[in-house]
């Protein structure tokens, strides 16, 4: 499966955001749970192995709030037409609602899905 450039991009900011942390690129892709993702191929194929880059790039940093941070690094325009709709949310619940309702068009390569707990949601 040919990854979207979207993706091409996201895996970008992750090694660029890693490489803040003193993780070189190196270091990281030569994670064992990364291995099979990477043998031939330059980006994640699947949801799975989209959400095993980013569990790594958490584990390895040890900062929980690793995928926040890289959403910080994101422009608006990198979400194309759902990014602009997202500005028009007035708080960060209807922005998550947007990101889980709509985010099959953009074919990021992950399932989003929102949960509610009694500290919150989880995303």
């Amino acid at each position: 499966m040919k990854a979207n450039l979207y993706s091409v991009d996201l895996f970008k900011q992750i090694l660029d955001l890693l490489s803040e942390y003193g993780v070189s690129s190196e270091t990281f892709l030569d994670l064992p749970e990364l291995q099979d993702i990477f043998d031939d191929a330059e980006t994640p194929r699947s949801e799975y192995d989209s959400w095993q880059v980013l569990l790594s790039a958490v584990n390895i940093t040890g900062d929980p709030q690793f995928g926040l941070r890289l959403g910080q690094k994101s422009k608006i325009s990198d979400f194309g037409s759902l990014g602009f709709a997202a500005m028009s949310c007035i708080n960060l619940r209807e922005v998550l609602h947007l990101i889980v309702r709509y985010h099959p068009v953009l074919k990021l390569g992950l399932k989003w899905d929102l949960i509610k707990t009694a500290a919150g949601m989880i995303l």
